[in-house]
């Protein structure tokens, strides 16, 4: 496993290079496909590339590539031989660009049938932790708030039966603990224990988030 010339194109954000490599009409979509999928050492792809690096224009040229919706949504939440997928990876990274452009169906589809759905399907989720998971960890709330906008469940719970309250607390995310504590099930989570009978409050206090202990004793 190494990296092949995408990796690098999209990691120096180099739009004139991955866009001679993925217009070149020598080179059959397939074995296109392939590279965007190739794993280097971490078991990274470009595609996850992409999505910690790029931007929507990137993505809607890669899917506009792919020409087919099912493949490119099992490629983009491939979990297999690495902890996170694309998607995951764009949201734990806060790239509001890619996912906003994702999420809302900004993606120029070839025809109707290949339309995107506005909930990315994620399959084989490892440790509990879905895309809104990584996304509570990172000091943006934008993707939060899209992510729940479009359905996504604030009830995932990781291998140690941390919610993402939880997660938001010990990170000392105070905006996005706002956004959940908003939620329906906002004081579901924040009355729930982890394995180790711990509550989003004491995590708070365990890593000295002063905000977080304030607004969490206020709800």
């Amino acid at each position: 496993m190494k990296y092949n010339p995408l990796h690098l194109a999209f990691r120096e954000r180099n739009e004139l290079l991955w866009d001679i490599i993925l217009k070149d009409d020598q080179i059959e979509t397939s074995s296109k496909i392939r590279a965007l999928n190739q794993r280097n050492k971490s078991g990274e792809t470009p595609l996850h590339y992409i999505f910690r690096f790029g931007d929507e224009e990137c993505l809607k040229k890669v899917y506009q590539m792919y020409g087919d919706k099912d493949t490119f949504l099992e490629d983009i939440t491939n979990t297999e031989e690495v902890k996170k997928s694309p998607f995951q990876v764009g949201c734990r990274a806060g790239n509001t660009k890619v996912i906003k452009c994702l999420i809302r169906g900004e993606v120029d589809a070839p025809d109707d049938s290949q339309i995107l759905p506005s909930s990315v399907p994620e399959k084989n989720i490892k440790n509990g932790k879905t895309a809104l998971y990584y996304a509570c960890e990172q000091e943006d709330e934008t993707i939060v708030s899209l992510l729940i906008d479009h359905d996504y469940s604030i009830l995932a719970k990781d291998e140690r039966g941390r919610n993402l309250l939880h997660v938001a607390a010990r990170m000392g995310r105070k905006e996005v603990a706002e956004v959940l504590l908003k939620q329906r099930q906002g004081l579901q989570l924040l009355k729930e224990e982890d394995k180790y009978h711990e509550t989003p409050l004491f995590h708070a206090v365990r890593y000295n988030e002063l905000e977080l202990v304030n607004l969490l004793l206020k709800t």
